[in-house]
């Protein structure tokens, strides 16, 4: 999908810069041109080349600059340094090319080059989005939409709005997308019926991710009619085709979903269209995982994703390392699939920071560019004061007015550039917020498939034991009154008080003591006489008859003691089904209690209330049992009694996971974890050690440092405990390393100063 809008991006954005002739005419044309006919030449053939031989495009639009500085023509010059720009973002130097875009864009303005500004504001909204700078982007079309209203012109309006909805599409809000496509479309069905293919895709694209299926599926189907009527681009039909299958995806419609994946695929193969294979192959990998085929689930996601790999399709790659997770946890394969979740968090890690240092990169060049701005001021004034003394003291007062008019003026951009380096460092903030946050989703993703197994588990036994708690109340329902009314009075109650009795017991019999039972149980019917069927024996097994007292005797002597023992059999084993039922459920309930407790997002940093911090750290263990079950020892030593403290539950939370998730890793599987509390009159210190492969020495200095990881690439970020130091400092508190031979302890002392009843 990202190829498809960015191509309908381009295309739209260059329009100006497409020229019909071909090379070998206008090559000739050049032999007799003079003058402003050659210059226009050149470009002609910048923009024919510009696509398919970007070297022999350069080699014109040298010429063509040459003839504009020359000529001291501002158009011309404008034309050239814009073709420039674009040669910049076709080679991927995209900061180079916005900063270009922006000063062409302040010379068409200055000279009042309405044509061109408009022009130039595509160009700089794409380069912003190529970047995934959204909102630059935005901006930068919203101004020239602003300024096509004004000539009222349909076509251009269509264009620019088509990218403001592909823009909001990109910023996963699908509802403004979907209103300036709807836009696009009522000036298509006037202007340009063939463009409407890519807006029927676009809106369909918009409602698939707004949820809304039914729309979606018509204005994809609506594409593909017009296809077939009109006729279109392969890519268009794929992509339609693609959006069909994904809907019917979604709405677990397996033939239809299949149907239409697969004629995506062939159509794309059959016109090598790269990139849209990639998202097919990834949309069949989806499809068949989720219909729990998965070996061609697997299949299909190795074709995508050697695909990706092979056309450096980064954002898709990093997405089907995260459909990589889900298959191999599905497949029961773990430690593939905490891998692959790891890949995925750590390339979309990678991808946020190239983001983010292109962002940093463009606010620091306006920092410098106010700085120079300033410095040609300040010397412009300087100029202008020496200027003033040179006049002689006639003009004395003129002189010093210029003076204080000077001070004024620097004293103002000394302040306005205070005043965005200040909002720089606003900004350099925010982006470490979002690390911050990037950590802490990288510590969540290592404990889901442990979390994962742990719900299925419970789950299962769920599920296992519905069908037969179902048999045995139907067969409650169908029979009690019926098998109850062939007894006699006395016997009901016996009846009864035997169900009471068996019900409340759980016996958990392993297969040599069941068998050891039937045989006491076979003496025991021997001795007394009794011949019982083998269901009748299974029966009383199963609710824990180990011997026949009198109350037995009585029931297995009634002339229809089969019914009456199977009737027992399923009210007592209709309540433990129960009973069990109600313990897994209970144990989900945990489970989700502490998931929440670790990740509730609408706790602010700032809140803070009573914590037991054995409670606190508890809800994380409960997060991390799986870890514990593959051969790490847990070892607790909690005071009985412990003061609460004040303090933000959900970063204490996070302080233990990280520390908890160290050692884990560095026990690898064979060692121990203990974690200690321990109260003075002062503070409350929680001490977490293992016996794991440890720290360097070398490596203690830098262990609290922002980036600064000893793990693997792709299993850590390096800010876990640099955020951990800052949520213990923010908590008053401090955490401390001590390293011993065989043994690494973290010391966190938290004070109790502000601690609460």
């Amino acid at each position: 999908m990202k190829c498809l809008v960015i191509f309908i991006i381009i295309s739209a954005a260059i329009t100006q810069l497409t020229f019909g002739q071909t090379a070998d005419s206008l090559k000739s044309a050049l032999k007799t041109a003079k003058g402003q006919d050659r210059f226009q030449i050149y470009m002609k053939l910048f923009g024919t080349y510009r696509f398919n031989a970007v070297d022999s495009a350069r080699f014109y639009v040298k010429r063509a600059e040459q003839m504009a500085s020359g000529a001291n023509d501002t158009l011309m010059l404008i034309r050239v340094k814009t073709a420039n720009a674009w040669l910049l973002n076709r080679e991927g130097r995209i900061l180079n090319a916005i900063a270009k875009y922006k000063e062409v864009l302040e010379l068409a303005r200055n000279n009042g080059l309405r044509d061109r500004v408009k022009f130039i504001l595509n160009l700089l909204g794409l380069s912003y989005y190529t970047l995934a700078n959204y909102d630059k982007s935005l901006e930068c079309y919203l101004e020239s939409l602003k300024i096509r209203q004004e000539d009222n012109d349909a076509e251009e309006l269509a264009i620019v709005k088509n990218n403001i909805g592909l823009v909001y599409l990109q910023m996963k809000n699908p509802q403004k997308a979907i209103e300036y496509f709807k836009e696009v479309l009522e000036i298509r069905l006037v202007n340009a019926l063939g463009e409407l293919l890519h807006v029927y895709n676009n809106l369909g694209l918009s409602h698939l991710l707004a949820l809304e299926y039914v729309l979606a599926k018509d204005y994809f189907y609506r594409s593909v009619d017009s296809c077939h009527k009109i006729g279109c681009e392969a890519q268009v039909l794929a992509e339609a085709y693609n959006g069909i299958g994904s809907v019917y995806l979604k709405l677990t419609n397996k033939d239809s979903s299949m149907k239409y994946l697969h004629l995506a695929k062939e159509l794309s193969i059959s016109k090598d269209l790269k990139s849209k294979l990639v998202v097919i192959n990834s949309n069949l990998a989806e499809a068949y995982i989720e219909w729990d085929n998965l070996e061609e689930g697997k299949r299909f996601l190795d074709e995508s994703h050697n695909m990706a790999e092979e056309i450096n399709m980064k954002h898709w790659v990093s997405k089907n390392s995260n459909i990589y997770s889900q298959l191999y946890s599905k497949l029961g394969h773990y430690e593939k699939a905490y891998f692959y979740k790891n890949k995925y968090d750590s390339m979309e890690g990678a991808l946020l920071g190239y983001r983010l240092n292109s962002r940093i990169s463009e606010l620091e060049k306006q920092v410098e560019d106010r700085e120079r701005a300033l410095l040609r001021e300040k010397e412009a004034q300087a100029l202008k004061s020496r200027n003033q003394l040179f006049i002689g003291s006639s003009i004395g007062i003129v002189f010093l007015s210029g003076l204080l008019f000077f001070f004024y003026r620097s004293n103002r951009y000394r302040k306005l550039a205070n005043k965005q380096i200040t909002k720089t460092l606003e900004e350099l903030r925010a982006t470490q917020d979002q690390l911050v946050a990037q950590e802490k989703m990288a510590a969540l993703g290592q404990l889901v498939s442990g979390i994962a197994h742990e719900i299925n588990t419970p789950l299962g036994a769920i599920q296992g034991l519905i069908p037969p708690v179902n048999d045995h109340f139907s067969f409650v329902t169908s029979q009690l009154n019926q098998g109850l009314k062939v007894v006699s009075e006395d016997h009901r109650t016996l009846i009864l008080e035997l169900m009471k009795h068996y019900g409340a017991s759980k016996p958990h019999l392993t297969a040599q003591e069941r068998r050891d039972q039937k045989k006491s149980l076979n003496m025991s019917l021997t001795n007394l006489g009794i011949t019982l069927s083998k269901p009748t024996i299974a029966h009383l097994l199963d609710i824990g008859v180990t011997e026949l007292n009198t109350s037995w005797e009585e029931i297995l002597k009634l002339p229809n003691h089969e019914p009456v023992v199977k009737l027992i059999h399923s009210v007592v084993m209709h309540e433990r089904g129960t009973s069990q039922m109600e313990s897994v459920v209970n144990k989900i309930a945990k489970m989700v209690s502490a998931l929440q407790t670790y990740s509730q997002p609408e706790r602010s940093a700032e809140v803070k209330m009573a914590i037991d911090l054995r409670e606190n750290i508890d809800q994380v263990l409960v997060l991390l049992e799986n870890e514990f079950k593959k051969g790490v020892q847990l070892i607790k030593n909690y005071p009985e009694a412990l003061t609460r403290i004040q303090g933000n539950p959900e970063a204490l939370s996070q302080v233990w996971t990280n520390l908890l998730i160290n050692a884990i890793q560095a026990v690898e599987g064979e060692g121990t974890v203990e974690v200690e509390i321990e109260e003075t009159a002062e503070q409350i210190t929680v001490s977490i050690k293992d016996d794991g492969y440890g720290i360097k020495e070398e490596d203690k200095d830098k262990i609290f440092e922002a980036f600064y990881t000893t793990k693997e690439r792709g299993y850590g970020t390096g800010l876990g405990l640099n955020i951990t130091r800052k949520v213990v400092s923010n908590h008053k508190g401090k955490i401390e390393l001590i390293i011993k031979e065989g043994q690494t302890l973290f010391k966190t002392n938290l004070p109790k100063t502000l601690q609460t009843g």
